[in-house]
């Protein structure tokens, strides 16, 4: 992705008042605002180097939201996923996979609903 791509679509997450994060298929994480890391239990200065499927209680789930993005299968769901330390959460996804720079991103907000 360009840098000033990048560093557009990092700006609009950042600024997002919940949980944002920009994913590739695979679950690396490109960019997470910082109330994703207070969501997942996360410090930005740890520099944390795991995946999203770390973060689902059932690592299926994490399968089944790419797929279904892939297919252009764009909703909201409940999930059950898992703070860093393993504490289970109720998490509402709302996701949508866009094209950036000629790479497939899932850009995902999320709310606590636990």
């Amino acid at each position: 992705m360009p840098d000033s791509e990048l560093a557009r679509l990092e700006a609009l997450l950042r600024i997002a008042p919940l949980p944002m994060a920009a994913v590739r298929p695979d679950g690396y994480v490109l960019f997470a605002n910082d109330h994703a890391f207070t969501l997942f239990g996360l410090r930005r200065e740890d520099n944390p180097q795991q995946t999203t499927v770390e973060f689902f209680s059932d690592p299926a789930d994490h399968e089944r939201l790419i797929a279904e993005r892939l297919a252009g299968i764009t909703d909201s769901r409940e999930l059950q996923m898992k703070r860093a330390d393993g504490t289970p959460i109720r998490v509402l996804v709302s996701s949508e996979m866009v094209v950036a720079g000629g790479e497939q991103l899932v850009i995902s907000g999320m709310q606590d609903i636990t």
